[in-house]
């Protein structure tokens, strides 16, 4: 066996690079071979277990291999296996790149890397793979097997590269690259066979065959020899290609060479050198360069030689035999002479030897340069191998230092991180370290001052003489710059703030010494100035002195009395007047305090007016916290206070008072089960469920605590329910109901629930108003219920559609395990009177499996569908699971659930088949299918106003946009959407307006616009003049993503009072068509600019009247002076008929005058050139879309249009009409992905299942006039918002078209039809158009009919679209006006509308200056086509009506042309009739509609 391995258990051997594509080949299948897990570990990879915590969450600390689960060891083990036959498939070189991985897929990843590159590198390796491709030929002297083994070289390649090459590519290479000998044989396979259908291995079958033949005769002919030389081509070609061209060289020559050898050995040596003289001569010159030699003799008129005539000359002999002639090009054309790589042939004639030639070459010169080729090329080959054992030795290198780079990077990180570490532990040190020097030095100061006894009775300091200052330390206090300490042991007053002191002169002494001996500086002393400070002169300023200090001999040496008391320090003059006053503060210093502050404090002033007066000061501090100040010292200046609690104070009781506490029942209130029900309503949920339900209404019996849910759409709904649940209670327990409990809601406090109570016999209690506390029952449980919902949808990641399911199940398991208080039986057992049974009970939110019982199933579909398990069926013994595949709840007993751990269940993890079921006495009436949402416990209360309460927390379902990209304010968004600005409700009235100042600022801006715009004046109201009427009109503004950016109100004029010839005259004004929007985004992606838009702000103000016209002062904002004036226009306001016009003609006028012109067939768009490059502005009332060939001439607009007009808006276009724009580098994405997802919600439609098509294939609707009436107003609801889907969803065109029809007497076989387009589109809702940039502006149409397709009046539909490049522009679907008699008719009307629709986008690229040659309708009907180009008029089309033979002049004048093109790949079909599944997703794809996802 070879070193690769040939058996079935050796891997196969790696050897450099040169083998890596058939390795890897061999490697894969080597791998599967062994079991699916260990390819699988290619594919996944493998990392080590590790140890989880508390909570479940994986830590960075490895399991041991003894911890391992059963499934790791087999997930380790197949790694291993892997990672062994890696190890073993590559030689010692390659080993080393993969000897440190222990994973299977990195070891696997580096040799991909290593040897196929980057994406970048396979698309270079790509490349020149193609060119040599291209470039491929077949030799003469190679055979079909050869050059069939080199192709299939290529192919393989190809592949690797991930580009695969057809087959009908390979057959057609392989013809076009075989020599001339086979031009025959190619020629015949041409004309015989379909190469599109020709495999490789028949072709090369068939030239076989011929070869074998060929080379049979070609043996029994004569042949020449012949030398072949390859010229050097002239410094293009690299040294790789010269090596090879000289080994080729030289390999011919060395054949050519033996031959020569072998007849030299049968000749003379004369004839010899002959020989050798004729070959170098043919060797060394081109045939076509040789000259006449001089005269020797006779010259032969055939080859030009001497001595013989032309009957002698071989050539001519060779000739006559019809002699082969070997060469060594491919092609024998005359133009292959002119090519830079000359190819001569030159053929030796061994006929004559009397031939002479002027130089002779001798054998050895022959063999001197044949040894001269052999060395040079032993050379090269060495010096190549040398090279690729360089290259393999540098990506060896490369891959070892990327891994050292690898690990460099990795410690480098984990030593800063030891390093912060280690910085922040040495500032704790640092701060404890400090914190104990302080406490060191506050116990030393304590113990100093505990060993002086300081006189506590009074004495009288007289002034002494010491030169040193003691300045007292405050130990038990942090000492403040504002305090004034009185100290006998200082000299003289001090301080060492200078801003204390005025008048500061120079001191003659220059320190001053501290207790502790260090020194400081005196810098002057002064006076003490009058600001809350103690009157003192002679005060120094000492540098670094941080207490101010009041000296005791200073004052005794003024004749001041100090007098020190246990309490306080008086300083008295010898009046005895008190001068100053001190207090003694907790760490036994005398602090200075005002006399001001003193005063107060001894007032005569009862016990309960001083503590009154204290505790207004302390800003109505509680009186407990009082006391315990004065008890604890804890501040200065505050006196003893006698303190008694229970006094009352009005203004507390104003600013502080707070609910009455609700103390716990310690004992039963109730002795039976329905003695007392506990009620209330939970809701409304943020989102709505699966059935469209929005409230929860909860219901708890006060004995048992047995809980029952019930899911309801709207508040009105709750009596029924409570209706139906209480006589299925009464029923169940052959009692009656004796008391319910709720709060006020108005959905229990009504006459229904009044009424039927008294009819039973129930008594309704109430709890207090806005007091939840007293329905604390029902409350508590509401939190229980949402609590538990919660965990169990995030714990398994169930979306939040299924909270209605999470709820009901978190009811139903509580129920059956949780404990009434005080006893030790479960909710369920008191009242059903037996133990409940949870073997049954599983995972919410598992993965499960459902058996395929309920549709037909053929032999090998499969038997089980994937699902989700959420609960437990109220009324069987089965389960309630959500069935992936059909996107419905269902119920069912075989189903089998998955209990792991993890969020997705394994497919191939083995599971129990469930046995035990629940019962079917369960505890709510109907458990709902889901939906998602957090719900709240709050009850909705009446409408009091507008609410700017906004949620903390969503769900990340519910929030738009990105919520990594932090918080967007209103300077970079350029938008309000903070609801402190803006209200949320818009208000039906001015007189709920006027309530909300948010909308009152919204009205002011509108009236402030009309006054900044000179709109009207106020004058008195004239006489018989018709006075128009004013209305305010309120509108949220939103974004594309749906916020609410603005409060907008509108002042509009009640138009439908004017009177026409009065008040206006003309009121058309035109407006842009969809289509030219759509047209307006193609010729962007063609021209390759950004769209913009913008909007005007009030654009109609700007419109000026020429009638006079009057309206009525607006509501709310009447002039007080004037309240009977009214308001002469003199611009347009929004309302009147005549308002857009008079815009358009403003606009219009303002855009003209700046060299705008307007379009020629649309009115609405305006184009200026400037030096080849465009600028385009397209107008939709106070809409602006544009956009310009280059940078500075779309600023310009912009400024050009500010300076004239208010914007509201300037910037990318994002959003128009409803049509959502996302405009990247090279595409441009429209959808109406808001608008679809509302109107699915408006009608009701986003609970239910989603449809792959609109229609069923077996769509024939008719009047059914026997059918059910359904709403009319609806169904023309639905079907007026699905037609303006249809903007940006083509693939719906025909269903809607259809469903149109009947708008007149709806069915309900046509209602049907509608909510199945609407379930279609609840599905695809993310779905629109993708425009693609490029060159192509060639306009093509697509048309077909259907014939007869209307079962009631037999008439056809016409369908077609039209593209610009390869960008969907216009489309229609429509009935045509007459019958046809054929199919060929209807074809030809279907041509003939689309023609129409052809020129209109003709003429409008001309606008934009893209003219358009000949255009091409595609048609699948050969008789519609052949009617176009038959100007005969005959009995098969004389009935079709002469507006439709337009078409034929269109033809003739070579403006369109008719081509035929095959059904399946008619893309109008889509607008004809309804297809199935994979058809429609096949014409819906190429008509470039898909699902935009951002990346």
């Amino acid at each position: 066996m070879d070193k690769e391995g040939g058996f079935v258990t050796r891997p196969p051997l790696l050897v450099g690079a040169s083998n890596y594509d058939y390795w890897k080949s061999r490697m894969m299948a080597f791998l599967k071979q062994i079991d699916s897990k260990t390819w699988k570990a290619i594919l996944r990879g493998w990392t080590p277990p590790v140890k989880m915590d508390k909570d479940g969450k994986p830590t960075l600390e490895l399991k041991s291999a003894e911890e391992w689960s059963k499934e790791e060891d087999e997930l380790a083990l197949a790694n291993s296996k892997a990672l062994y036959a890696l190890y073993n498939g590559v030689d010692k070189h390659i080993f080393r790149l993969i000897k440190k991985c222990v994973c299977a897929k990195e070891a696997w990843t580096i040799l991909e890397t290593v040897h196929e590159g980057t994406s970048k590198v396979k698309l270079s390796k790509l490349q020149l793979l193609t060119t040599k491709f291209e470039n491929l030929r077949m030799n003469d002297d190679e055979t079909i097997q050869d050059f069939h083994m080199t192709i299939l070289d290529f192919d393989n390649q190809f592949d690797a590269l991930g580009e695969k090459i057809p087959e009908e590519k390979l057959v057609r290479k392989m013809l076009r690259s075989l020599p001339k000998k086979f031009d025959m044989k190619v020629t015949a396979i041409e004309e015989a066979k379909d190469i599109t259908d020709m495999k490789l291995d028949e072709l090369v079958g068939s030239l076989q065959t011929y070869e074998v033949a060929t080379n049979e005769k070609m043996d029994k002919k004569n042949k020449s020899i012949a030398f072949v030389s390859n010229a050097e081509e002239e410094d293009q070609l690299s040294d790789t290609e010269s090596e090879q061209s000289i080994s080729d060289a030289m390999v011919l020559l060395g054949k050519q060479f033996n031959k020569v050898l072998k007849r030299m050995d049968k000749r003379s040596k004369t004839g010899a050198a002959d020989i050798g003289r004729n070959t170098y001569r043919n060797f060394r010159k081109p045939v076509t360069d040789e000259k006449t030699a001089p005269n020797k003799g006779v010259q032969c008129h055939e080859c030009e030689g001497f001595g013989h005539i032309r009957s002698e000359c071989g050539t001519f002999l060779k000739k006559q035999k019809k002699g082969l002639t070997v060469t060594w090009s491919d092609e024998d054309s005359e133009g292959e002479a002119d090519t830079a790589k000359a190819i001569h042939v030159l053929t030796s004639v061994c006929t004559s030897d009397t031939e002479s030639c002027e130089e002779e070459l001798t054998f050895d010169e022959l063999a001197e340069s044949y040894k001269k080729l052999c060395l040079k090329s032993a050379e090269v080959c060495r010096v190549s191998e040398e090279q690729k054992e360089t290259i393999t030795k540098l990506q060896t290198e490369k891959a070892a230092n990327l891994s050292r780079i690898s690990e460099f990077s990795t410690k480098w990180e984990d030593s800063l991180k030891i390093i912060e570490e280690q910085k922040a532990t040495i500032i704790n040190l640092e701060a404890d370290k400090i914190k104990q020097l302080t406490e060191i030095a506050h116990l030393n100061e304590e113990m100093e001052w505990k060993q002086k006894d300081d006189a506590t009775n009074a004495k009288e300091y007289t002034a002494e003489s010491s030169g040193k200052s003691l300045i007292a330390h405050t130990s038990l206090r942090a000492s403040s710059k504002e305090d004034w300490y009185f100290d006998s042991g200082c000299s003289r007053h001090m301080t060492g703030v200078e801003k204390y002191l005025k008048e500061v002169k120079s001191y003659a002494t220059s320190f001053v010494t501290f207790g502790d001996g260090a020194k400081g500086e005196i810098k002057g002393i002064g006076r003490l100035i009058d600001n809350g400070l103690p009157k003192l002169e002679n005060v120094l300023l000492v540098k670094g002195l941080t207490a101010n200090l009041i000296s005791i001999s200073q004052l005794c040496d003024q004749g001041m009395r100090v007098n020190f008391t246990k309490n306080e320090c008086l300083v008295s003059n010898n009046e005895g007047n008190i001068l100053m006053k001190g207090v003694r503060s907790k760490d036994n210093c005398y602090l200075w305090t005002p006399l001001e502050e003193a005063n107060v404090s001894t007032c005569l002033l009862t016990k309960n007016e001083e503590v009154k007066l204290w505790h207004q000061k302390l800003g109505h501090l509680n009186l407990k916290s009082m006391k315990r100040v004065i008890s604890e010292e804890a501040v200065r200046g505050l006196p003893s206070l006698q303190i008694q609690e229970g006094n009352i104070c009005g203004e507390c009781q104003i600013g502080k008072q707070t609910k009455v506490s609700h103390q716990k029942l310690q004992h039963l209130s109730t002795s039976k089960v329905l003695e007392l029900l506990h009620m209330d309503l939970m809701g409304p949920i943020q989102v709505e469920s699966l059935g469209g339900k929005k409230y929860v209404l909860v219901v708890v019996d006060d004995f048992s605590r047995y809980t029952w849910v019930n899911f309801i759409r709207e508040k009105s709904e709750t009596f029924e329910e409570f209706r139906n649940l209480c006589l299925q209670l009464q029923k169940e327990k052959d009692c009656g109901i004796v008391r319910i409990r709720s709060d006020h809601g108005k959905e229990f406090e009504n006459s229904k629930f009044a009424d039927f109570c008294a009819a039973e016999g129930i008594t309704h209690e109430f709890s207090s108003p806005i007091t939840p506390q007293q329905n604390g029952v029902v409350e508590r449980k509401n939190r229980t219920l949402q609590e538990s919902a919660r965990v169990m949808l995030h714990a398994k990641n169930v979306p939040y559609k299924f909270w209605a399911e999470a709820m009901n199940t978190a009811c139903y398991i509580h129920n059956r395990v949780t404990l009434r208080k005080g006893t030790a039986t479960t909710l369920y057992e008191l009242w059903k009177n037996r133990k409940p049974t949870v073997k049954y009970f599983h995972v919410f939110g598992s993965k499960c499996y459902i058996l395929a019982d309920r549709e037909p199933r053929r032999k090998l579909d499969p038997k089980s569908d994937e699902g989700i398990f959420l609960g437990y069926s109220t009324n069987s013994r089965a389960y309630r699971v959500f069935n992936s595949r059909t996107r419905t709840m269902m119920e069912s007993i075989n189903v089998v659930v998955d209990d792991s751990d993890t969020t997705s269940a394994d497919p191939a993890e083995e599971t129990d088949v469930i046995t035990p079921v629940p019962t079917p006495d369960d505890d709510q009436t109907e458990p709902e299918p889901d939906q998602h949402s957090e719900s709240t416990t709050e009850v909705p209360r009446p409408n009091k106003g507008p609410s700017t309460r906004t949620q903390k927390n969503h769900p990340l379902e519910l929030v738009i946009g990105n919520p990594n990209q932090g918080i967007a304010t209103r300077r970079s968004k350029e938008a309000i959407s903070n609801s402190c600005f803006i209200s949320k409700i818009e208000p039906k009235n001015v007189k709920e307006a006027l309530t909300d100042e948010y909308w009152i600022n919204a009205m002011q801006e509108e009236l402030t616009q009309f006054k900044r715009s000179e709109v009207w004046d106020l004058v008195p109201r004239p006489d018989g003049i018709n006075v128009i009427g004013t209305k305010w009109v309120y509108k949220n503004k939103t974004d594309e993503n749906g916020d609410i950016t603005r409060n907008k109100a509108r002042l509009v004029a009640q138009g439908y009072t004017q009177i026409e010839g009065v008040d206006f005259d003309e009121t058309f004004a035109p407006v842009a068509r969809l289509e030219s929007i759509r047209l307006l985004l193609a010729v962007a992606c063609i021209l390759k600019f950004k769209l913009y838009q913008m909007d005007v702000k009030s654009a109609f103000l700007n419109g000026y009247l020429n009638e006079e016209v009057y309206v009525e002062q607006p509501k709310g904002f009447v002039d007080p002076s004037f309240p009977n004036h009214v308001y002469k226009l003199k611009k347009a306001l929004y309302g009147l008929k005549q308002a857009p016009r008079a815009w358009y003609e403003r606009l219009t006028e303002f855009l003209v005058s700046h060299g705008y012109k307007k379009g020629g067939n649309d009115k609405t768009l305006f184009v200026r050139e400037e030096k080849g490059k465009l600028m385009i502005a397209q107008i939709y009332v106070d809409d602006i879309v544009f956009g310009g060939m280059s940078r500075q001439m779309v600023e310009h607009f912009v400024h050009q249009m500010q300076s004239e007009f208010e914007m509201s808006l300037v910037g990318e276009l994002t959003y128009f009409l409803g049509l959502q724009v996302k405009q990247m580098e090279d595409t441009i994405f429209i959808s109406q992905e808001k608008y679809a997802r509302n109107i699915v919600k408006k009608f009701g439609m986003e609970g239910g299942s989603h449809k792959r098509t609109p229609a069923p294939t077996h769509l024939k609707l008719t009047k059914d006039e026997k059918g059910v009436n359904v709403d009319q107003s609806l169904y023309r609801s639905m079907i007026g918002s699905l037609l303006y889907l249809t903007a940006s969803r083509p693939d719906i065109m025909f269903a809607v078209g259809v469903c149109a029809r009947y708008q007149s007497e709806p069915k309900m076989s046509h209602l049907t039809q509608v909510k199945r387009i609407f379930k279609y589109v609840n599905g695809t809702c993310g779905y629109g158009i993708l425009y693609s940039h490029g060159n192509d502006s060639t306009l093509v149409g697509y048309c077909d009919a259907d014939w007869a397709g209307s079962a009631d009046d037999r008439k056809s539909t016409s369908g077609a679209c039209f593209f610009l490049g390869n960008n969907l522009v216009s489309w229609f679907s429509k009935k045509q006006n007459s019958v046809s008699l054929s199919t060929a008719e209807a074809e030809y009307i279907a041509a003939g509308s689309s023609c129409s629709q052809l020129l209109w986008m003709r003429q409008m690229l001309k606008e934009y200056s893209v003219e358009q040659d000949v255009m091409t309708l595609y048609c699948d009907n050969l008789s519609a086509i052949n009617i176009s180009k038959n100007p005969i008029q005959h009995s098969r089309t004389k009935h079709i009506d002469i507006r439709h033979h337009f078409i034929r002049e269109l033809v003739e004048e070579k403006i369109v042309t008719l081509e035929h093109i095959a059904s399946e790949e008619q893309l109008a079909d889509i607008f004809t009739k309804a297809l199935d599944a994979s058809q429609f997703e096949n014409l819906r794809g190429k008509l470039g509609i898909c699902l935009f996802e951002d990346k």
